[in-house]
């Protein structure tokens, strides 16, 4: 009985001959394509994964630019709060050193009164 052989790919030359010599820069090597995977086949899975790759690509570019906005506005927000708290801070120094006056007054007034003569 003959059963169907298994596709095997036999290289004529190792992996490393399958590079371009031009240069020996390592990052411009320029692999060429398998002999083992060419073809249609190759061909239609490449367009299947790409076809199929597309709705997430599209999904992430959404999520990509709400994030973007979300982003945006906090940004606003952060800057409102900002501003917000430097006039509240300018109204609080202002009612510490209001404090710090009418502190100073009453222990004078309290310096007076111990100082009054009984009569």
């Amino acid at each position: 009985m003959n059963r169907p052989r298994e596709k095997t790919c036999v290289l004529s030359n190792p992996p490393s001959a399958y590079y371009s010599t031009l240069s020996r820069d390592p990052l411009t090597v320029r692999w060429s394509p398998d002999p083992c995977h060419t073809g249609p086949d190759r061909y239609a899975e490449n367009y299947q994964a790409f076809a199929a790759a597309l709705p997430h690509h599209a999904s992430m570019l959404i999520q990509l630019n709400n994030t973007q906005l979300y982003m945006k506005e906090a940004r606003a927000s952060l800057t409102e709060a900002k501003e917000s708290l430097g006039n509240k801070r300018a109204d609080l120094l202002q009612m510490w050193s209001r404090r710090q006056t009418l502190e100073e007054m009453t222990r004078i007034l309290d310096q007076m009164y111990d100082l009054t003569i009984p009569l």
